[in-house]
């Protein structure tokens, strides 16, 4: 089975997207804190499989593992950490009375599904006024990918250097002294999707468009192959 630390940024962050909506997280998490988490979970807990991560907060959801599953609305490397030191006393309990509990895994559809409802979310939330995080773009790669959003490469260069200009304002005075290129560039990246992705909503609200009725309902790859033949 494929283990954490084979995951790409992407694959990660719909994970920790996951993990985050399971537990109710709300404060949003820095650009600096959102790096140290992603590069805490491929550096110490790289050994666990994105099951043994569903399982453990399932657990923890579920009162069965013996840490608080109190986050104070920050999911710091230390409290993950903690959750997941926590789930491997409980699988090695489960492992000698060899009664491990099944793997929780979702399918193509509730995967879709689940994304569908964060970005219905988003939306509402940024209706509202209310800020949200898109951890990774996960919300604007779904919308780009299923085709609901589409930037032509003038404007997508454009929003870089929009966010070029968003990402060093904001890092002044930051106490990370030393970050490689590639992460300040995965940075100004995952700024500009969010730029992307708010000019997206924005526009939906201007033409009084809902985002749900741009969403198509899931539909089997299978089916489509087979249906395309005919």
């Amino acid at each position: 089975m494929k283990k954490v630390i084979q995951y790409s940024n992407f694959e990660l962050s719909e994970l920790v997207s996951y993990l985050g909506a399971m537990i109710g997280m709300k404060e949003l998490p820095s650009q600096v804190q959102s790096v140290a988490l992603t590069d805490f979970i491929k550096g110490t807990l790289g050994r666990f499989s994105p099951d043994d991560f569903k399982i453990a907060f399932t657990l923890l959801c579920e009162n069965k593992l013996d840490t608080d599953r109190e986050h104070f609305q920050s999911f710091s490397p230390l409290y993950l950490g903690r959750v997941m030191d926590s789930y491997s006393r409980y699988r090695f309990k489960y492992i000698s009375q060899q009664d491990e509990p099944e793997p929780v895994k979702m399918t193509e559809k509730e995967e879709y599904e689940f994304m569908v409802k964060s970005c219905l979310d988003a939306f509402e939330k940024y209706k509202e006024g209310v800020e949200f995080y898109d951890f990774g773009s996960v919300k604007f790669l779904f919308l780009e990918k299923n085709g609901i959003i589409s930037l032509t490469k003038e404007r997508k260069n454009e929003i870089y250097k929009l966010a070029e200009v968003e990402y060093f304002e904001k890092s002044k005075g930051s106490p990370v002294k030393k970050i490689t290129q590639f992460l300040v560039q995965d940075s100004i990246k995952e700024v500009a999707r969010k730029i992307a992705l708010n000019e997206y909503f924005s526009g939906l609200i201007e033409f009084e468009i809902e985002l749900k009725d741009e969403i198509k309902d899931y539909s089997d790859p299978l089916n489509e192959a087979i249906n395309e033949k005919r």
